[in-house]
């Protein structure tokens, strides 16, 4: 049983505590979203059959990146998804074993072109969602930095498309948009203040505390135009305060890199140090029945061929 802001999803087999601490750091609820329910898991304009109560794979397409870390070579995270645009991910300090990944002081990461290819792509279809089974090592930080990235789309520290990952024990994730700076981390304003700037409010993303024992940790990111982003965590919406107006994608040409633990100037400056059981990136908005079902099915769950 997992439980974020009074709300609770089961899930057999996971022997997780995850939700003891789930609604604690977490802002009044602001998900901009009416329409998160199972109407439309297996519907809408790039939709599939209906998946029914009974397995999540009739739920739309897969993901355009899929990291199931089954393949032991630990200079490639292989990219097993079905569709385009196929990124094998360079790795140093990856440690790859029966499905899961342990790094420490390491990364792994696309070029600047796949990068650059992959914020397009997304920016054309006007959503994503990126999905994470992860497990941090431990929760003590050593010194005063940024989250530690577990899954980011960026060009640097400042500039990025989408990023989350741990600071101190909390679940933090940043989302760059029409209404936002080039971090993610300030509203844009309409009109300028008196000193003449259009920077807004400080905006980011909290999540609850993570575990660092038993089952990992899905965490999920899910955005479509013009509406405010959704954080969830195993399978169960966050609270957000999102002080920022709706916008929309906006990441063309911006020198990303896709990485895991790291940011993207792979500088060991912001790394993630833990277990990796499944990362996923879709073109599309994913909703909260989805991200249930896919809790529900546990980091193994297949995806449509």
């Amino acid at each position: 049983m997992a439980c974020v802001n009074g709300a609770c999803v089961d899930r057999e087999d996971a022997g997780t505590d995850g939700g003891e601490d789930a609604g604690e750091d977490a802002s009044s609820p602001d998900t901009g979203t009416e329409d998160t329910g199972t109407e439309d898991a297996g519907s809408g304009e790039d939709g599939g059959p209906d998946a029914g109560p009974v397995s999540c794979l009739g739920m739309r397409r897969p993901p355009i990146l899929l990291y199931r870390f089954d393949d032991p070579d630990p200079a490639t995270v292989a990219d097993s998804s079905p569709l385009a645009p196929d990124i094998d991910l360079s790795a140093m300090g990856f440690t790859i074993s029966g499905g899961a990944a342990q790094v420490v002081t390491g990364y792994a990461a696309s070029t600047i072109e796949q990068g650059d290819t992959l914020g397009g792509q997304l920016v054309d279809n006007g959503a994503f969602t990126v999905e994470a089974w992860v497990l941090p090592r431990d929760l003590v930080v050593e010194e005063e930095i940024g989250p530690e990235r577990m899954v980011t789309l960026s060009a640097n520290q400042g500039r990025r498309a989408f990023t989350f990952g741990l600071r101190d024990e909390q679940l933090v994730a940043r989302l760059s948009t029409s209404t936002t700076e080039d971090n993610g981390t300030n509203c844009i304003l309409d009109e300028p203040l008196p000193d003449g700037g259009f920077l807004g409010p400080s905006v980011e993303l909290l999540g609850p505390r993570f575990r660092t024992t038993g089952d990992a940790v899905q965490v999920v990111l899910a955005f479509r135009n013009g509406r405010v982003p959704e954080l969830y965590m195993d399978g169960v919406p966050v609270a957000l305060d999102y002080p920022c107006e709706p916008g929309d994608l906006n990441w063309e040409l911006r020198e990303l890199r896709f990485v895991l633990g790291d940011e993207a100037q792979l500088d060991a400056s912001r790394q993630y140090e833990g277990r990796y059981d499944r990362v996923a990136l879709y073109d599309r908005y994913m909703n909260a029945a989805e991200v249930a079902c896919w809790f529900g099915e546990g980091p193994d769950h297949p995806v449509v061929e």
